[in-house]
């Protein structure tokens, strides 16, 4: 049985109890999930099976693992399919579009790890801010129904080219929305850290538990919101199936500190618990908020989840044409673009 946070902090609330099981607009949709193969893109998959007449697909430019994940399916008859995607060429992105026929869009595919995205942040700005604008286009030329942005807290105010990088997507979303003609509706979610997610904390934790290593903290006084895998997709589900535009974020309860997640790790896995401060690496804040300035005066409480209406929209002209030579040039393209 996989672990859970709640196995960690059972006295931690699990949202799934608060969001309503609501799919039946959803029922009979052709959907495609970006990024499909990932933890976060499979587990929506999975999450969407269960509607009637629909059809799923996952895009992805990871072959290996896409296939990895078809073949776990049992039962799956015609439900999902899956197509190579990179979301950086527009044709490749245009010929998915064209040959699957999506009502449904979720924008699952990003780079995400903050010390790699430090290190090459042209290689950010390619894939999470020219990929997010090669979907947009085509969201705007076939003519889909709704679409879902997947961010991160990290864009809230962000320190980080990943934070910056996500938070421009978001604005472009937001351009979209308002730009838009038709009935087609915008959505962005932002995602605390993903409990046991591919590269997560917890993953890097268990894995020096299990060789016997002293964990690496890298300051006592961090803290991050957490959520389960599950928790996201069901939210994702509720805001499509509901067409709610604009931003929403999941009420995931207090921040939790990462020393303690560490404690209860070992404590869990019966396990002596050693600890190694190795100090905050460059993009990383001691502790993460869920709104910016502009936000948080908007920002309305919705039971479960919290909801801002799309501020600072970035017209998707001003990214259309950019192509950073350097790393160096990525990230005054990413300042510039992401106010900070």
């Amino acid at each position: 049985m996989e672990l859970k946070l709640q196995d960690l902090f059972p006295e931690r609330k699990s949202s799934l109890h608060g969001i309503p099981d609501s799919r039946i607009n959803l029922e009979g949709k052709r959907i495609a999930i970006s990024g499909g193969a990932g933890s976060i893109g499979s587990e929506i998959m999975l999450n969407l099976m269960k509607l009637r007449g629909s059809k799923i697909e996952i895009w992805d430019s990871d072959e290996s693992r896409s296939h990895t994940l078809l073949v776990k399916l049992k039962n799956r008859g015609n439900l999902v399919g899956s197509s190579l995607v990179d979301i950086r060429d527009p044709i490749s992105v245009n010929l998915a579009f064209e040959n699957f026929q999506p009502d449904i869009l979720i924008h699952a595919a990003a780079l995400k790890h903050v010390l790699a995205l430090e290190m090459q942040p042209r290689e950010a700005f390619l894939t999470n801010v020219i990929g997010t604008l090669n979907i947009l286009n085509c969201i705007k030329k076939f003519n889909l129904e709704s679409s879902l942005f997947i961010s991160s807290d990290k864009a809230a105010e962000p320190s980080s080219v990943l934070g910056a990088t996500k938070l421009i997507g978001e604005r472009m979303w937001a351009h979209s929305a308002k730009s838009s003609d038709n009935n087609h509706v915008f959505s962005v979610v932002r995602f605390g850290n993903v409990f046991l997610s591919r590269g997560s904390v917890v993953e890097t934790f268990l894995a020096q538990l299990n060789n016997g290593e002293p964990i690496t903290i890298t300051d006592p006084e961090m803290t991050r919101f957490f959520m389960d895998v599950d928790e996201a997709a069901s939210l994702i589900t509720y805001l499509l199936d509901k067409k709610i535009p604009g931003l929403s974020v999941l009420k995931m309860g207090e921040p939790i500190a990462i020393l303690e997640l560490a404690q209860r790790l070992a404590k869990f896995k019966n396990t002596k618990l050693e600890t190694r401060i190795i100090g905050t690496k460059k993009g990383e804040k001691l502790s993460e908020i869920l709104f910016t300035k502009s936000e948080d005066q908007l920002v309305t409480d919705q039971g479960f989840y919290l909801h801002s209406p799309f501020v600072n929209p970035i017209p998707l002209e001003k990214i259309e044409g950019l192509n950073p030579k350097s790393h160096e040039e990525a990230v005054r393209l990413i300042k510039e673009l992401s106010f900070f």
